[in-house]
């Protein structure tokens, strides 16, 4: 016998279903957490323990209004500043359109810039946002 067990560990992303009024779970197949072959069953059971272990729960990316609802122009904003990085501009159509989930994650970006701070402490959409923004300000990075 030279058979083994392959084992593919994969995130799922949770996307509602409005006509149906349920959730679809759809395996992240492009990024594979882990892909093993192992020959003996019991070092299988032993792995999947470990894997239990010591993954840690996944977050979601993606903006999202409430559990699998995604929020289209948060999350167009977001792939915008991964692909082309932060700017003046997406920073200004962020805090005139964009949730507070984007512009606290636009606060997080490691190439943001103390007057991009200083117009979300300005004209950020909630309290929390202008908060964050002037900590950051008040910080000795961005004096």
């Amino acid at each position: 016998m030279s058979g083994s067990f392959h084992l593919t560990v994969l995130n799922y992303l949770e996307d509602y279903d409005n006509r149906l009024n349920t959730f679809e779970v759809n395996p992240d197949w492009d990024n594979p957490i882990l892909e093993i072959s192992i020959h003996s069953r019991l070092a299988l059971v032993n792995q999947l323990e470990e894997l239990m272990r010591i993954l840690p729960p996944y977050e979601d990316p993606r903006m999202t209004l409430q559990r699998g609802v995604v929020d289209d122009t948060s999350e167009s904003y977001r792939l915008e500043l991964i692909t082309n990085g932060i700017s003046t501009e997406l920073v200004g159509k962020i805090i005139e359109n964009g949730s507070a989930q984007i512009q606290n994650h636009c606060l997080d970006h490691p190439e943001i810039t103390r007057d991009l701070i200083k117009q979300f402490a300005e004209n950020g959409i909630t309290k929390k946002v202008k908060n964050k923004a002037n900590t950051k300000l008040k910080s000795k990075r961005w004096r």
